[in-house]
């Protein structure tokens, strides 16, 4: 079983880490893919992502959380699709 978890993310670094650890952590008898749909954010970022290797990251515009939560649901190739919010 594969798990695909969808993170639409747009100037939330410092929680955008937390979350992509968060995902990257969980084990189990289970497959899962973190792909997290970026509207721009900017240098920071940038930076934070090169350094990235678990996560999946597309970085488009897109009209907002609900835009980017789909963009990330038609990528998706797990068995259950989920989205989890990176900000406060």
């Amino acid at each position: 079983m594969k798990f695909s978890i969808i993170t639409p993310s747009y100037k939330q670094v410092d929680y955008l880490s937390l979350c992509a650890k968060s995902v990257e952590d969980q084990t189990g008898n289970f497959q899962h893919e973190h792909i997290i749909q970026n509207g721009g954010s900017g240098t920071e970022f940038d930076e934070w992502a090169a350094g990235q290797n678990f996560s999946i990251i597309y970085k488009e515009k897109d009209s907002g959380m609900y835009d980017a939560i789909n963009r990330g649901f038609k990528k998706a190739k797990g068995d259950i699709l989920a989205w989890l919010n990176c900000g406060l």
